[in-house]
């Protein structure tokens, strides 16, 4: 029973160390359809120590009117408001949740990302699996984030 209290604080301790290396801007692509798509995060430490992450990506869908013709735009920047989990001490969870530029963006497909951290020589990678959510189709495939250095 005496093990339980070490248990937690070496869990405790290893997510505080794993949460100050995720703090800056991560780049990074994630497949769909055998193609590679760029995407970005921002992990922006608040001083309550919490975490405010953002996503940013091409190729959102945006309705615009133009005369008597409707155009689709596939060439702007997605920004989008990231929910963030610890799922344990190498492991985290993150959700688009919330579009937050372009302020008319319709149709949005959000992603829900399973993500291992993992240390490599001279490298700090977040890799895993995402699936889309709201999207007109099943979407899903692997995703990989490194560190950029600061």
């Amino acid at each position: 029973m005496k093990i339980l209290p070490l248990l937690i604080l070496i869990t405790f301790l290893g997510l505080s160390s794993y949460s100050q290396l995720l703090k800056g801007e991560w780049e990074g692509y994630y497949v769909l359809k055998k193609i590679q798509h760029p995407i970005f995060l921002e992990f922006v430490l608040n001083t309550d120590s919490s975490y405010s992450v953002y996503s940013y990506s091409k190729g959102g869908l945006r309705l615009t009117n133009q005369g008597n013709k409707i155009y689709f735009k596939r060439d702007s920047v997605v920004v989008c408001k990231v929910y963030f989990k610890f799922l344990n001490a190498d492991s985290i969870y993150l959700e688009e949740i919330e579009v937050i530029e372009p302020k008319s963006d319709i149709g949005s497909c959000f992603q829900k990302m399973n993500l291992k951290i993992k240390i490599e020589p001279n490298k700090l990678l977040l890799v895993g699996n995402w699936s889309g959510t709201g999207c007109s189709h099943r979407s899903f495939g692997d995703i990989t984030f490194w560190k950029k250095r600061e």
